[in-house]
């Protein structure tokens, strides 16, 4: 009996090589980082940002929410006494419009809240992959992956951002464009992720004209409530942001950015070098976008997965947690036949190796040239190309087939 068990793992193994190398990487990376957090004593950390600023803003009002050194010591204070003493400097730079909704988390004590904010991201991921149609084995691959260790370590956003996604590559295709503009104008809570799709219905103004009105719209009354007694919100959040852009001159591993992977030819650059790195990422997603435009011209579903990737290459701060948003292009790809069990294996090795040995292939060169290359983004743009290829090879046989194309009217 213990033989056949071995023999059938062996086969496993011969028959799903890159699958077996993606799972060992994320199940080292889970382990290893959520054992470090809970020592470190920050497990949580980033929705101990989140629980702060909408504390702060309820009791004290914006301005006590967005002065760095008051928020510091009152997220080290009630929250996380690690902090206290060390030369951590925390920023709140959410949008007011974020924190104004973030002072629902603190009508509960921290520890409770915590664990119904990551309760509700695992109902997010199974509702997302509902909605892109995928299989439901891709929720539990999705639940040990780089994106949901570092999600579950931080206590961040990322599986609500991909349930934003989905609902919103779904109006795209089902060609709803008010309902595409309504749910694209709550990304006013996290304005980095609008850059994909703003720049595609920039592209395409003619066709996604409602959509943008109606997103604008959308922004605007969500924002309503920080506007009541004037602009002083959002001044004070601007001047959060440049105060970071002062802290940013440092690097954020593990993201698969254009400012992300430059800064890391780059670190400790002055704010000026990072705001040339923000602009610079702004130029690779408009390449992306226009470059998938000139490719798939009308087709939508694949203009929808254009958008994320230009998303993920552009943000000038969107790190691994988010990265679950890529998995609607995979959608698209897995709807249209592309993925084999083996390559859908190919990508996930790309993108988990990447992630969990991408700081040790940077640091081996920053020891001793005192900067170097990281591999994430080149994975991701070389995932990219695959599919890109894939596609190719499919389009002969796939010329009879449906896919949702739209006219421009």
């Amino acid at each position: 009996m213990d033989s056949e068990r071995a023999t059938d793992g062996q086969t496993l193994l011969r028959r799903y090589p890159w699958t077996t190398v993606a799972l060992l990487a994320s199940v080292g990376l889970l382990i290893g980082f959520i054992r470090n957090a809970i020592a470190d004593g920050k497990f949580g950390i980033d929705f101990g940002v989140f629980y702060t600023g909408g504390s702060l803003i309820s009791s004290d009002g914006f301005a006590t929410a967005y002065d760095t050194e008051q928020f510091t010591e009152a997220l080290a204070t009630e929250l996380f006494p690690s902090l206290a003493g060390t030369t951590i400097v925390s920023h709140f730079i959410s949008t007011p419009t974020f924190g104004w909704f973030a002072q629902g988390l603190s009508f509960l004590p921290f520890r409770p809240a915590l664990a119904l904010w990551l309760a509700a991201g695992l109902l997010a991921l199974v509702w997302s992959v509902r909605l892109l149609r995928l299989p439901m084995w891709v929720a539990l691959a999705l639940v040990v992956s780089p994106a949901m260790t570092f999600n579950t370590i931080l206590g961040q956003t990322g599986p609500f951002v991909l349930l934003l996604f989905a609902a919103l590559h779904l109006a795209m295709v089902d060609d709803q464009r008010v309902r595409a503009g309504l749910l694209a104008g709550l990304m006013i809570l996290k304005p980095p992720l609008a850059l994909g799709y703003g720049l595609v219905w920039l592209v395409q103004a003619k066709r996604y004209r409602t959509s943008m009105i109606t997103a604008a719209v959308g922004g605007v009354v969500l924002s309503v409530p920080t506007l009541l007694g004037g602009i002083g919100p959002w001044t004070r959040f601007v001047e959060a942001m440049g105060e970071r852009a002062e802290a940013e001159g440092g690097w954020s591993q593990q993201s698969q950015s254009v400012t992300e992977f430059l800064k890391l030819l780059a670190p400790q650059s002055p704010s000026s070098v990072t705001l040339v790195f923000w602009g610079l990422g702004l130029v690779a997603a408009l390449a992306v976008v226009v470059g998938g435009h000139r490719r798939f011209a009308g087709d939508v579903e694949a203009m929808s997965a254009v958008a994320v990737v230009a998303t993920v290459v552009g943000s000038p701060h969107l790190l691994v947690y988010d990265t679950f948003i890529l998995i609607v292009p995979v959608a698209v790809a897995y709807r249209r036949g592309l993925l084999t069990g083996e390559r859908a294996g190919l990508l996930a090795a790309l993108y988990s190796v990447s992630i969990a040995f991408g700081p040790v292939v940077f640091y081996m060169q920053y020891d001793v040239i005192g900067r170097g290359l990281s591999p994430e983004l080149p994975a991701l743009l070389f995932s990219c190309w695959l599919l890109l290829r894939w596609e190719d090879e499919a389009s002969a046989p796939r010329a009879a087939d449906s896919v949702p194309v739209l006219a421009d009217a």
